[in-house]
This record gives C-alpha cells, structure tokens and sequence, in this order.
C-alpha cells in the first residue's frame, strides 16, 4: 500500500528507481559520480579560468542590483525568501545575457549533465543566488523543484541536487 493513499501514480511513473552514473564519462571521475550518487554533490576543480568567472559575475551584477533595488522598495524589504542587502535571487538569466546562455550551454554544462544525467535534458530554471557576505542569517530552506509532491505521486525515491552559486563570498553555509 502507498505511504500517500491519496495520490495514485500517474500511468507513466511506474520504474524509476536511482542509480548511480556509470559512464563513460567526458569530464568526472568514478569517484565523483559516487559522490553525486551518495552524498548529493561533487566538486570540479579547476573547471573555469578566473577570468571566465569575473565575465560571469560581472554579467550577473547588474540584473542582481535590479533585485535589490526592487526589494528595497518592498515592504520589510522582503518577497518570499529574498531579503533586500541579505539574500536575492535573480532568474532567467540565459534569456537576458548572449554571454551567460552562451556559457550555460558551454562544454563544461554539456559534460557535466552528459555525464550526471544523460542526453535527454533540458534547461527550464536558471537563476543566481547571492547571499551578501555581511548577512549571518543561514540560508533559508527551500526546495525549487516539487520534490515532496513528486515523491508523493510518483511513490518514487525522487533526489534533490543542489543548485551552483555564482557570485560573493559566502553564499552557503
């Protein structure tokens, strides 16, 4: 019997069990496949110069300032979980910058989700987290992808991973 009685599974939800990417890989390891598979993340050093990330940045910088200034003028300097001087979130970048459709689409992205994922996959969110270095405050908790309600359709283990943070220094804790 379902743990969510309530929710039948859809007819097309009926096999998806996890399992950890096998290869060949185009850019990780076996040992970071496993550490996507068993601890939710990996790391990729090296996998942009210092100067493709300050074009990032400096990209994203001025769509993130219209977020502040946007929150400033908000009651409490507040929507949802973005706070004005602490914590924004600015989105649909690819479709506002050549440049950051460009590098969203780059060598590195299509090796990383060939590799992770697979071939079928497309982009449908994007957005840059900047957590202001002077703010204390945790991260607040959220989930951005239906997990829960997935979980409660599908009965299926459904896994969340994490998004990548551009920006200033302590965005995550």
């Amino acid at each position: 019997m379902s743990e969510f009685p309530l929710y039948p599974l859809h007819p097309l939800n009926d096999g998806f069990s996890w399992q950890t990417p096998a290869g060949p890989f185009r850019r990780i390891s076996p040992e970071q496949a496993r550490s996507w598979s068993e601890q939710g993340f990996l790391v990729v050093e090296d996998a942009f110069s210092p100067e493709v990330m300050a074009r990032v940045i400096g990209e994203i910088d001025p769509f993130e300032a219209q977020v502040e200034a946007f929150l400033q003028m908000q009651q409490d300097g507040k929507l949802f979980i973005a706070r004005s001087g602490e914590i924004t979130f600015t989105t649909h970048l690819v479709a506002r910058s050549a440049y950051l459709r460009d590098f969203a689409a780059g060598p590195v992205f299509q090796d990383l989700v060939h590799d992770l994922v697979g071939n079928d996959v497309r982009l449908y969110w994007d957005q840059a987290v900047y957590k202001k270095p002077e703010n204390p405050s945790e991260f607040p908790w959220h989930q951005d992808n239906l997990g829960q309600i997935l979980r409660r359709i599908s009965g299926s283990r459904y896994r969340c991973r994490g998004e990548p943070f551009l920006g200033r220094q302590n965005e995550c804790r």
